[in-house]
């Protein structure tokens, strides 16, 4: 199971390794997932992220129209609800490779 110390100290040493800008997605054991654009807090039992919207390129490109910031939300995710997390140096949006990061 993915565990508190993953978002406090291994995430933070593979982005450091990738050397790119990244999109962490974080997938759920019932197949939904989120592009994490911000963690907020990391707790023993869930995480608290700011999350891109799921359809991120169009929303972005009415955000530009508009003169506005991209709009982003807030999603609490139980520990052990996380199947895998994939990091990838693909904007959010773009389609993702199956390999990704995964703790059982």
């Amino acid at each position: 199971m993915i565990d508190a110390e993953f978002f406090k100290t291994t995430l933070q040493q593979m982005a450091e390794e990738m050397e790119n800008e990244l999109t962490v997605t974080v997938v759920l054991h019932g197949g939904s997932s989120y592009n994490i654009a911000r963690l907020k807090q990391v707790n023993a039992n869930h995480i608290v992220a700011e999350v891109f919207p799921n359809n991120v390129r169009a929303e972005l490109r009415e955000a530009r129209t508009r003169g506005e910031r991209l709009r982003k939300d807030r999603v609490a995710i139980a520990l052990g609800s996380i199947s895998h997390v994939l990091m990838t140096s693909r904007p959010p949006g773009q389609e993702a490779s199956t390999l990704g990061f995964s703790q059982s």
